[in-house]
């Protein structure tokens, strides 16, 4: 049973973090991950290691939330819902927030860190990780998840408002001007 004292704003994440009890501790090892390989990404993207902890946390969380298996042994049925759920039936456990957020910090930090072409490949990937994580949640019934094409739609919107948070950034720091051949003299 969840305890009020933790807040409102607070319920949905406790309420997953119980359905999923695999996930903080999945977190914590994403995160040790991210800091001991910034070093090395640090030197190849020519950024901090704090941005390039940011980048492989950003990258790696999606996986973690949306791959953690279940923990309600019921629960692990293989369907999928192929039509999208009107907002009218979308719940207040905060799910499709999370949906919708979940891609934006990458796409947001990608253009602002990499350059026009990893950007560009970084960003076809996550269109693509909706349609490969639904797929994985469908194949491994294990996962105890259903795959649902709203999850997909409000995923790539997340990614899309990421995106469009990046441009500024990305003509603020200057890295647009970076990705420039030189003109030959």
């Amino acid at each position: 049973m969840l305890q009020t004292s933790i807040g409102p704003a607070l319920a949905p994440v406790a309420r997953f973090l119980q359905a999923h009890p695999g996930t903080a501790p999945a977190v914590l090892v994403v995160g040790a991950v991210a800091v001991l390989l910034s070093g090395p990404l640090s030197r190849r993207l020519h950024r901090g290691r704090v941005v390039s902890a940011l980048l492989l946390v950003v990258t790696a969380v999606p996986f973690v939330l949306t791959l953690t298996p279940n923990s309600d042994p019921g629960y692990a049925l293989q369907w999928c819902v192929t039509e999208l759920r009107p907002v009218s039936d979308w719940g207040q456990g905060g799910e499709e927030l999370a949906n919708a957020v979940m891609l934006a910090p990458f796409g947001l930090l990608v253009l602002a860190v990499l350059s026009r072409r990893a950007a560009a490949v970084a960003l076809a990937l996550a269109a693509a990780f909706p349609f490969a994580v639904e797929l994985a949640q469908y194949a491994v019934p294990r996962l105890g998840r259903t795959c649902e094409t709203t999850d997909v739609v409000l995923n790539l919107a997340g990614l899309l408002v990421g995106v469009l948070l990046g441009l500024p950034v990305r003509a603020l720091t200057g890295r647009h001007r970076r990705d420039r051949v030189p003109a030959r003299r």
